[in-house]
């Protein structure tokens, strides 16, 4: 029975086989494909409808790539000079220069303040996007980022490295209004604004108001004299030996003294030089509001200061008044809050602590 079958199966193969041999080998309906069709034309064909469909894509691409380089590539503004490299420009105070985008800048020397017109100015120092307005670092690389206008001022004698698309004037008109370029997102800005554009305070130069800088004696009397309208011509001679009149303070101190704002360390020392403590501010203050009878409501209740015990006795009855006018807060310290009473004074605190003075007695 095995060898019937086996018999039959032979016999089925021979007829196909032959069917098979007698068709014309190779072609492409060729049930049994030839391995010469598949390597000839086949293949063949299938690599070249490859390469078509590869180099319209490729194509596609290569378009958009050169769309967006296109759009990248910096357009030179009307007006404008282009530094390949580095190329070194030089500023007299009020002198600008605006740089398009892609174009970058280093400040060498001098004071700049850059404005972002519109885009980004990124420190490539820590890759930080700057803010609108802010004052730039000697030695840093500032990059103006796609689509960007920025507009660099110098705001002292100054030199700097540009490439790229620029717009330069050496020389020009310094602001007309009170600036400072120091005072960007400092606590006391508001407070410094108010004494400066009342003709109170000064800055310091190259249009900074250094309101972290220490407060002398003499700084703080002057500025309070400033505030009262002191005629300095009024006073000719001076209570202390170590204040001469004709210094810029010694008509103020001699102001100060005449109506008992301040005595001195003894008759003859005033030591104007001295920087003043934060507790030698709160009596001053104090008795400044006193001679002049200025008045102002208690807007808190009163605190134990966590360093009451540092409070000389001296200073203790003006620093609760001032603490309960409003006047100076005390600065927190873990649940409660501290005076720090032998602290140096510095110029945003004092400007703060005038300021709320007039606004709160009324006087602003």
């Amino acid at each position: 029975m095995r060898r019937a079958i086996a018999i039959l199966i032979l016999a089925a193969l021979l007829i196909c086989g032959g069917a098979a041999y007698a068709a014309t080998g190779g072609g492409a309906g060729d049930p049994l494909v030839s391995l010469s069709f598949l390597r000839e034309t086949f293949v063949a064909d299938l690599l070249s409808r490859s390469r078509v469909k590869a180099d319209v894509k490729l194509e596609g691409d290569l378009d958009a790539a050169m769309d967006e380089l296109t759009y990248l590539e910096p357009v030179a503004p009307a007006g404008s000079s282009y530094a390949g490299s580095y190329t070194q420009l030089g500023f007299n105070t009020g002198g600008s220069v605006t740089l398009s985008q892609f174009a970058s800048f280093v400040p060498t020397y001098g004071t700049f303040y850059a404005t972002v017109e519109r885009g980004s100015l990124i420190n490539l120092s820590d890759a930080s996007e700057t803010g609108e307005a802010c004052v730039l670092n000697a030695g840093v690389r500032y990059f103006a980022a796609e689509g960007s206008s920025v507009v660099v001022t110098a705001y002292s004698d100054a030199v700097g490295l540009v490439d790229g698309y620029y717009m330069y004037s050496a020389s020009g008109d310094a602001p007309s209004t009170v600036f400072f370029i120091d005072l960007d997102g400092h606590w006391a800005k508001d407070s410094a604004m108010f004494m400066a554009e009342r003709g109170y305070m000064n800055g310091v130069g190259n249009f900074r108001f250094a309101p972290d800088d220490a407060v002398t004696r003499a700084m703080f009397v002057t500025v309070l004299g400033r505030v009262a309208g002191v005629s300095a011509g009024s006073y000719q001679t001076s209570p202390f030996a170590d204040v001469n009149i004709n210094d810029w303070y010694g008509p103020y101190v001699a102001w100060a003294a005449s109506r008992g704002i301040v005595n001195g360390y003894d008759a003859q020392t005033f030591a104007p030089n001295d920087l003043i403590t934060r507790e030698q501010m709160a009596l001053i203050i104090v008795r400044f509001m006193d001679s002049y009878s200025i008045t102002a409501p208690s807007a808190n209740e009163p605190v134990e200061f966590t360093d009451a015990g540092d409070i000389h006795d001296w200073s203790a009855d003006a620093v609760a008044r001032t603490q309960r006018m409003g006047i100076i807060n005390g600065i927190a310290d873990g649940a409660g809050f501290a005076f720090r009473p032998l602290d140096t004074a510095v110029r945003g605190q004092m400007c703060a602590v005038i300021e709320r003075m007039l606004r709160l007695s009324g006087r602003a």
